[in-house]
């Protein structure tokens, strides 16, 4: 009897150190199959890639799809913001999930965030959120043209600028609209923090293009965004540019700025 009971405890010792209680672990997400600065026009599709893998084993994901930019604390907002949610039951310990998200034709253009829930056989849970998209009409009054940066995108399909920390980065270009010009946004973040979010308001400017430049100088603001010291070597941030045009009109790019070196 009690060399029974000590097998069943060794036993169950031993699936427990096998099967350990973790939650979800969502390894990567790309939206369009690119990690950062993705654009979607309205009415496209979307396809949204997760790897994911649990210890015991996949139950469920839900897919949420919210206004805004990643950890944004007042996004530029619209009569049409778009909100999605969907999900699912999957299984397996393993899983590379495609799922289609289609964005209407009525939607606001701008930033938006995609946030992904897990849940394992379990019942835990992991959430992560995806880098920031933007949605584009091309049909826009206003429209947002990025000239060149310093130093230059690392590559074209990923918008991803390469930099170091403590270093400022030059973005010329300008803000191009057939109607006055209401305000423009610059907004910088990481995953756990906001660096940079300003808005610049304008009024009766008659103004239907307006540099970079032109707008941080007459406010007084250095031109050039600075990276701060203090962010970390493989650290990715997003940079976003929203403008507003008189007649509540959205346009907004966006680029994933990666660290290289403290």
């Amino acid at each position: 009897m009690k060399k029974t009971f000590l097998f069943l405890a060794l036993s169950a010792i031993f699936l427990a150190c096998e099967k350990p209680n973790s939650s979800p672990l969502i390894k990567d997400i790309r939206v369009n199959d690119k990690t950062l600065g993705s654009e979607i026009n309205l009415g496209s599709d979307l396809v949204l890639s997760v790897v994911a893998e649990d210890d015991n084993g996949l139950d469920r994901y839900q897919v949420n799809i919210v206004k805004g930019a990643l950890n944004e604390t007042s996004p530029v907002t619209h009569p049409t913001d778009f909100n999605f949610g969907n999900g699912d039951n999957i299984s397996g310990s393993n899983r590379n999930l495609t799922i289609p998200i289609k964005i209407p034709a009525v939607v606001s253009a701008g930033a938006y965030q995609v946030q992904i829930t897990l849940k394992d056989d379990e019942g835990k849970f992991s959430v992560q959120k995806a880098q920031t998209f933007n949605v584009i009409n091309p049909a826009n009054s206003i429209k947002i043209n990025i000239d060149g940066l310093t130093p230059g995108p690392g590559t074209t399909t990923s918008n991803i600028i390469f930099t170091n920390a403590a270093e400022p980065i030059t973005i010329i270009g300008n803000i191009t609209s057939t109607v006055d010009i209401a305000s423009v946004k610059f907004f910088m973040a990481t995953k756990t923090y906001s660096i940079l979010e300003r808005t610049f308001e304008f009024e009766g400017t008659d103004d239907f293009t307006i540099d970079f430049k032109d707008i941080l100088d007459e406010q007084g603001t250095q031109y050039t965004p600075y990276i701060p010291g203090n962010v970390g070597f493989g650290q990715q941030l997003e940079f976003f540019i929203t403008a507003v045009d008189a007649n509540g009109k959205i346009a907004s790019r966006s680029y994933g700025i990666a660290i290289g070196t403290n």
